[in-house]
């Protein structure tokens, strides 16, 4: 589950997301299971469970809040490219205001990938 939360955190976070929250629990986590594994390779096998179990715990804490945000940006776009379509309708009519159906549907394209190129 750590891998799993890690791997997507990092996706987060190179598009610009970031949860203070959600990376505190994942960073406690993963100091658990250092913990886990010194005690471990130190034989000191009910050191080593507790250790396991709280990390399992402050991650299995932390991997409903990774899949949220997740699906909270998914929704964001899909919101926002459905919005963009009204929006370069709009603008081709103010803009071009073009009485010819091929020149309308050739000024709603431009603004369309104009403004998708700004936003992606």
């Amino acid at each position: 589950m750590w891998r799993v939360d890690d791997g997507r955190i990092r996706e987060l976070t190179a598009y610009g997301i970031k949860n203070a929250r959600l990376t505190a629990m994942h960073n406690k986590a993963g100091d658990l299971l250092q913990e886990a594994e010194r005690a471990k390779a130190e034989h000191r096998w009910s050191a080593f469970i507790r250790a396991a179990r709280a990390a399992q715990g402050a991650e299995a804490r932390a991997y409903p809040d990774v899949k949220g945000t997740q699906n909270d940006v998914v929704r964001g776009v899909v919101f926002f490219m459905a919005m963009l379509i009204p929006c370069a309708f709009f603008a081709e009519r103010l803009v071009f205001a073009f009485s010819d159906i091929r020149k309308q549907i050739g000024g709603f394209f431009l603004f369309f990938f104009g403004v998708w190129v700004c936003l992606s």
